[in-house]
């Protein structure tokens, strides 16, 4: 199997980086939906993509080591 050109320690970095930018995306989606409650009735539940379903119900479990990792990364460096 050929090596990856990419050391894993910045395929990490940007792992890490991509699940904060998704953390405050989804923060942002909350306000949003709180200062416009009109927004949560604006699509029908029934017309939500299966992708979007699964990963939603997902997100309920506990949270994984990677989850807890950057959770307390983002307490540490004072992160919304």
């Amino acid at each position: 199997m050929p090596k990856s050109s990419t050391p894993q320690h910045i395929l990490d970095l940007a792992k890490r980086g991509a699940e904060a930018r998704f953390h405050e995306l989804t923060q942002e989606l909350k306000l949003l939906v709180d200062l416009f409650p009109h927004l949560r009735d604006a699509v029908d539940e029934d017309e939500l993509p299966v992708s979007f379903i699964i990963q939603r119900d997902g997100s309920r479990s506990a949270p994984t080591r990677g989850r807890k990792r950057a959770a307390r990364a983002e307490r540490s460096h004072g992160t919304k």
